[in-house]
Formats: C-alpha cells, structure tokens, sequence
C-alpha cells in the first residue's frame, strides 16, 4: 500500500500524504473505504505514530479523510473532487 523512501530528500509525513493522495486519484482508495488507524499504519511503515499523525492531521486539513471519533479514519466523499481540482491547477501552473 504505501511505501518509504528513507533516501528520499522528503520527509516521512509528506511521502505519506502524496501517496495516499496518489491511491485516491487511481481509484485504489474510495470515499467511504477506512485507513489504517495511526498506530496500525505506523507499524506497517515503520515510523513514529506522530509523523503518521501529522500527515493524517494535513490530509484532514484538506478535506481528504475525515477521523469519526471511535470509529476511525475514512477518506471523504468529496477527496476526488479536490484532488482533480488540485492537479488541474497544478497542470495549468506548469
């Protein structure tokens, strides 16, 4: 699902966040499908649960997933929407 480039130049939480927004744009992650909680995925990534956190908290922040509490963290309805909306202006800058 999501893998770590420790060589990479960017931190761990933005590598989180880009491919999780990278699985929504393909259409491996739905609206409505659940995230791993912060602890599992931070376990599976092999990283601190509050680098996990952070990342989930800006996801959050842009209205990709959604945390119900006691119940756990979901990607949103509206995540294809912004994240088409995202690339178009990225497009359009370059």
């Amino acid at each position: 699902m999501i893998q770590i480039d420790p060589r990479s130049a960017a931190p761990i939480y933005e590598q989180i966040i880009e491919q999780l927004k990278i699985l929504c744009l393909k259409g491996v992650m739905k609206p409505g499908d659940k995230l791993p909680s912060v602890r599992e995925l931070a376990t599976i990534i092999i990283a601190n649960p509050n680098t996990v956190s952070k990342a989930y908290k800006e996801l959050e922040r842009e209205g990709i997933i959604e945390t119900l509490r006691g119940r756990g963290t979901y990607v949103t309805e509206e995540a294809q929407l912004k994240l088409n909306e995202g690339k178009v202006l990225e497009m359009k800058e370059q």
